[in-house]
């Protein structure tokens, strides 16, 4: 691969064009709209190099061989020695791509100039860079798939792109880096190479940003057809591609990181803004309601301390039980010891008292057992005399049952004879049979009967519906014939006519208002009917304008006024009814003073105009409030008259929107940031509801053609009704009969089957006769037997008598004995009891000094047990609050039972009526403060609320150091932000300014900081109003000055002209020229909207800066970036400099095919015609000697110091 100074010495383009690639191309537009002089064919002859104009089919020669230059000729060929920078664009070489068959540029390292008429395919290159290195056609604005830009009828496209290679950092290669990109027409396919190898396309577009080149920005690449979106681009995204072109990375993610954390702190703001608000809430209430508070804290410590001396009411009641059981028990001690001391010293004077009290004791037990052998003695004597009643009762029992079985036997015997002729009259009736019946005729005749009767029922039935329905439908007849007179008789009123109207244009809604008003009573408040029934216009000659103000739906209208009869409404007539062609609207409102008029009526008077739509409807002022909501009917202007177009254009500038004059309804649309208006106007049509028509003739009579036949049905009906009520009394009668003839053969067949079932029986009664005349006479031969059994049990009876009254006797002797043995030991107890008595009489003082120790010993004993199980159970009861306030100590931290508890233990003299002195005291207390009726509800409510203060006090302490972090984080990145933003700002400025100055005229470009309008950023410490926090819409502003009495004004695509605005966007466009860290720029036709005078100025900036980049090259500094500039007109008399290179594009159906084409002689030989190029520096010899190149004054038009090569593509 050569070098670029090598390829520089050849011809710049080697073209391979067809002659059919463009057949008729038209000439371009030139300055002033003239037409460009094409190339005269005999002048292009002469501008070819000698060898090329020789006889076409002599063989080209190569490149090598070409002639050199005359020295006329290299005057105007310059061969800069100058270098690109890393990532510039050295050669350019297309194959097949749009109109190119094989091209190859190589474009300058400054400034170059692709010009050329239209349609030579200038924009081609652009859309070439495009594509090569990386980028989709998206960018491009015209096709939408890259294959669209191979060359027509070829299969493929190939783009090769040679850049400056970088010497250093990671981009830092041997040899210029070479980017190839194949395209193929089949499936869209695309393949990317770099240096011959085959990549990705991801690499390649990380390899081209390695040198900073920025296809997608506007700022460094802008194509044709996206000039116009540059120049619409907001400040903000004005701001973002020029840090993309002429700031570092580190700016950009300044930018973003700010935008990021500006975005995060807007969140979190957001997300604890409302807790602020609620806090700010709960402490203004909680402030509001601190001294009601703390008075019904003091009433709830009183009643909680009431509450608590009322808990320990059994202290005192316990202490006291707890004193007087030890008092009690210090008694029974000394009792104790005090009897045990008398016991003691009478121990002797007793053993004797107490002997004789043993053996009286001994005495009366040895009675009582006495007392109880003659209780068992008696005991014995009785039982055995009930024995012997008992066998007496069985001896005479046994007799009775003697004398009953004799008798038995008489009764046995007439028993007998009974049966016996019982039996006889049985077997009489046996030998005579009933008479014989026929069953089956009979069921027969029941089942004919039975049938007729079910189908006289059935028939009843049918009769029975017949009338129901046709009585139901005499009753729908009638009904409809009232409605029809009602109808009929409606249209001698107005509303009549008008529900007749609405029921004919809108059977849904008549239906509805009809049921709402047959069910008012239903509704929670007043439902009013459609304007078009309700509501009415006071002057006939307004109806026109009014109706054409309001749209079907406003006129079938049902308004409502609560949500409840709304539902209603859609539950009963949509739902239940199926009337979905309904319109309900809701409207509360009755003062229509509330919808207040645009201005007064002295001044729509002073308009033309004559009042408010609203003021010529009389009607429900709900109703009416209902139209003013959704019509405007109270902003909105009329008159009965023609307005002049005076006055017409007095309204557009008055607040009036919209206004209806005697023909035409009139909007006005307003745009208050321009001072304009426009209108639009439609045509009134005729009122249909509210007009004082006559009634509709054709209607009336429809009408009455209603009611006749309706009265005509009601009388069928009533005819039909009396018919069958006749056919169901026959069939009443017919029914009544056949039951009767029925129920006459059913009896006679219920006869004949009783008759048939008693002799059936007879049999039956015979065997139960026979078998009871054997039972008798079994019965009657055992009586005898019977007899002498019963003889021998009264004798066996008998004899056990005799022998209980022998016993009887001995248990008598027993008795005596035992009762002698009682009276003996009755005897004994009583001398041992009388010695006792005397003994211990002798000694009563002692022992009744010794009882009455014991008696009281045991009162005490009892008096301490009671008095212990007091204190016991007050002590449970005490024990019960000291666990509760231990429960709350522990629960809740609160110790005031339990040191209640602790101080009233400590008091001594607490009795029960000092604790009752206190409690009287805290309820004297309690009576002083008022708790109202929800004292614990505000105190709780007061106590949650400081709850939710606490809680969001420490959240918003969280906030706040966020917050401070956010602070922090975006004033320590902003501040380097700001610094390098504002250097970058200021340099672009300086240039931007200056360029305006050279034409005489005034740029600025300035940072817009746009501020956060949130009062939490609006504080001193951040910078008030101009805090500058709004990141997102941070922007560049362009303000310029095209003439000397205007201020500067901000560049958009409304103030400024198309020229203007092209000027403004290529002088930004050259400023960022010496920022940029791209390798090289595009603009592709930003001359195309400007006059010769800016296009002259724009020039002669441009040329001015490609030669400042010259000049610090060749002072060896860091000179501008590359810069495309495509155009397809160039004006005469332009300046041009040294740094800069010209690319001509020449196309044409006069131009010479660059490529080989076979031709055919006179003679029919055949021949090849060799491709031809344009020598530009024959062009530009020639031109100088036929003086081509001379403006008026002498001038000479073509600058030496300028670089031009040229670019040859045959139509």
């Amino acid at each position: 691969m050569t070098g670029p100074s090598a390829r520089r010495s050849r011809a710049l383009i080697s073209d391979g064009d067809s002659d059919t690639s463009r057949q008729s191309t038209p000439a371009s537009t030139a300055a002033h709209d003239r037409k460009r002089v094409r190339a005269d064919p005999k002048l292009a002859a002469n501008l070819l190099s000698p060898a090329d104009a020789a006889r076409p089919q002599s063989p080209r020669r190569p490149a090598a061989s070409r002639r050199s230059a005359t020295p006329d000729e290299r005057k105007f060929v310059l061969q800069p020695k100058r270098r690109h920078q890393p990532g510039a664009i050295v050669r350019v070489k297309l194959t097949n791509f749009v109109t190119y068959t094989s091209a190859e540029f190589y474009p300058g390292p400054n400034l170059n100039m692709v010009i050329g008429p239209n349609g030579t395919g200038k924009s081609t290159l652009v859309c070439a860079i495009c594509l090569g290195l990386g980028w989709g056609p998206n960018l491009l604005g015209r096709a939408k798939d890259a294959a669209e830009y191979i060359k027509h009828g070829c299969k493929e496209a190939t783009i090769e792109i040679e850049l400056q290679r970088a010497t250093s950092g990671p981009s830092r290669t041997g040899s210029n880096p070479v980017i190839t990109r194949n395209i193929k027409k089949e499936g869209n396919k695309n393949m990317f190479y770099l240096d011959g190898r085959q990549t990705a396309n991801k690499v390649i577009q990380e390899f081209v940003r390695g040198f900073n080149i920025q296809v997608d920005n506007l700022c460094q690449f802008l194509p044709q057809d996206r000039v116009v979106e540059f120049a619409q681009l907001d400040p903000v995204q004005r701001l973002e591609t020029t840090l993309r072109a002429a700031a570092d990375p580190e700016v950009l993610e300044y930018h973003e990181r700010l935008k990021g954390l500006r975005e995060e702190q807007i969140e979190f703001m957001g997300q604890n803004k409302g807790d602020r608000e609620i806090l700010q809430d709960l402490e203004k209430r909680q402030d509001a309601q601190r001294v009601d508070v703390e008075r019904l804290e003091e009433r709830l410590r009183t009643q909680k301390k009431i509450n608590q001396l009322t808990k320990c009411r059994p202290v005192p009641k316990y202490l006291e039980a707890k004193n007087k059981a030890k008092e009690l028990k210090d008694l029974k001690d000394k009792l104790t010891t005090e009897t045990a001391r008398l016991k003691q010293e009478s121990a002797p004077a007793l053993q004797k008292v107490n002997a004789k009290q043993r053996y009286a004791a001994a005495a009366v037990r040895n009675r009582d057992d006495v007392r109880k052998e003659v209780k068992r003695a008696e005991g014995e004597c009785s039982r055995i005399d009930r024995e012997v009643s008992n066998s007496g009762q069985r001896v005479t029992d046994l007799a009775d049952e003697h004398k009953a079985t004799r008798d038995s036997s008489a009764n046995d015997k007439q028993e007998y004879s009974r049966k016996q002729r019982e039996l006889i009259n049985l077997k009489t009736s046996k030998e005579v049979r009933p008479a014989e019946f026929d069953h089956v005729t009979t069921n027969e005749k029941l089942n004919e009967y039975r049938l007729r009767l079910r189908q006289l029922t059935q028939d009843g039935e049918q009769k029975d519906e017949a009338l129901q329905a046709a009585r139901n439908q005499g009753r729908e007849a009638h009904i409809r014939r009232k409605a029809a007179e009602e109808k009929l008789n409606s249209l001698s009123t107005e509303e009549g006519r008008r529900e007749d109207k609405l029921a004919s244009d809108a059977k849904d809604t008549a239906d509805a208002w009809r049921w709402i008003k047959e069910n008012q009573q239903m509704f929670k408040m007043e439902v009013f009917g459609p304007p078009a029934v309700t509501c009415s216009v006071k002057d006939s000659r307004m109806a026109d304008a009014i109706e054409s103000l309001m749209n079907q739906g406003d006129f079938r209208a049902i308004t409502v006024q609560c949500m409840d009869d709304f539902r209603l409404i859609q539950e009963e007539l949509t739902k239940k009814r199926n009337l979905f062609e309904l319109t309900v609207r809701k409207s509360d409102e009755h003062d229509l003073s509330r919808f207040r008029s645009l201005m007064s009526h002295e001044d729509l008077i002073n308009l033309g105009l004559e009042g408010w739509a609203i003021d010529y409807l009389e009607g429900p002022s709900v109703v009416l409030a209902m139209l003013c909501q959704s019509r405007q009917l109270h902003q909105t202007a009329t008159t009965s008259k023609k307005l002049s177009e005076e006055q017409d254009k007095a309204i557009g500038k008055s607040s009036i929107k919209n206004y209806v004059t005697k023909d035409k309804f009139i909007k006005v649309f307003r745009r208050e940031d321009y001072g304009v208006s426009t209108t639009q106007t439609s045509d009134i049509k005729p009122a249909r509801w509210w007009t004082d028509k006559p009634v509709d003739t054709q209607r009336r009579e429809e009408h009455m053609r209603d009611l006749k036949r309706e009265q005509k049905s009601v009388q069928s009906y009533k005819e039909q009704v009396e018919e069958l009520k006749t056919e169901i009394e026959r069939i009443k009668e017919e029914r009544l009969q056949e039951e009767s003839a029925r129920n006459k053969l059913a009896d006679e067949k219920e006869a004949a089957q009783r008759a048939q079932a008693a002799y059936n029986g007879i049999g039956t009664k015979i065997e139960r006769v026979e078998d009871r005349l054997r039972v008798l006479e079994g019965n009657m031969a055992t009586v005898k037997e019977r007899c002498h059994a019963i003889a021998r049990q009264k004798d066996e009876e008998m004899l056990k008598k005799a022998q209980h009254i022998l016993e009887y006797c001995e248990v008598i002797h027993s008795l005596k004995e035992a009762s002698q043995k009682l009276l003996e030991a009755e005897v004994i107890a009583i001398e041992a009891q009388s010695d006792f008595q005397t003994l211990e009489r002798l000694h009563s003082t002692l022992r009744d000094t010794l009882k009455q120790k014991e008696s009281q010993l045991n009162a005490a004993s009892k008096e301490h047990e009671v008095a212990r199980q007091s204190a016991l159970a007050l002590k449970s009861s005490l024990e019960e609050v000291r666990q509760e306030a231990e429960t709350l100590s522990e629960e809740e931290d609160d110790n005031s039972l339990f040191e209640l508890l602790q101080s009233l233990a400590t008091q001594r003299d607490l009795t029960e009526q000092t604790l009752e002195d206190m409690i009287d005291a805290e309820n004297a207390k309690l009576g002083l403060t008022d708790g109202g009726i929800n004292a614990a509800n505000v105190i709780r409510e007061y106590e949650e609320r400081a709850k939710k203060i606490e809680k969001l006090q420490t959240k918003l302490r969280d906030y706040n150091k966020k917050q401070d972090e956010y602070i922090s984080s975006i004033k320590t990145i902003r501040e380097s932000f700001e610094a390098d933003l504002q250097s970058i700002i200021e340099k672009i400025d300086a240039a931007f300014a200056e360029s305006f100055e050279r034409i005489g005229c005034a740029g600025q470009v300035k940072v817009h900081k746009a501020s956060s309008e949130d009062p939490a950023d609006c504080t001193e410490e951040l910078g008030g109003q101009e805090n500058g926090l709004d990141f997102a819409n941070w922007a560049i502003h362009i303000l310029v000055k095209f003439r000397e009495k205007e201020p500067l004004s901000l560049l958009d695509s409304h103030r400024q002209s198309g020229g203007e605005r092209a000027v403004s966007t290529i002088f930004y466009l050259m400023a960022l020229q010496s920022l940029s860290k791209s390798p090289f720029r595009v603009v592709d036709e930003i001359n195309q909207g400007m006059d010769q005078r800016n296009e002259r100025m724009v020039h002669g900036r441009m040329v001015d800066i490609a030669a400042a980049n010259e000049r610090a090259v060749a002072q060896g500094q860091a000179s501008g970036s590359q810069y495309f500039l495509i155009t397809p007109k160039l004006l005469s008399g332009l300046k041009y400099e040294k740094g800069m290179t010209v690319l001509c594009i020449v196309s044409g159906e006069n131009v010479p095919s660059a490529t080989d084409v076979r031709r055919t002689a006179e003679g029919g030989d055949e021949y090849t015609e060799k491709g031809r190029k344009f020598d530009f520096a024959a062009f530009a010899g020639r031109a100088r000697q036929l003086g081509l190149g001379r403006l008026q004054g002498g001038e000479g038009r073509m600058d030496s110091r300028a670089s031009m090569r040229g670019v040859s593509v045959s139509a």
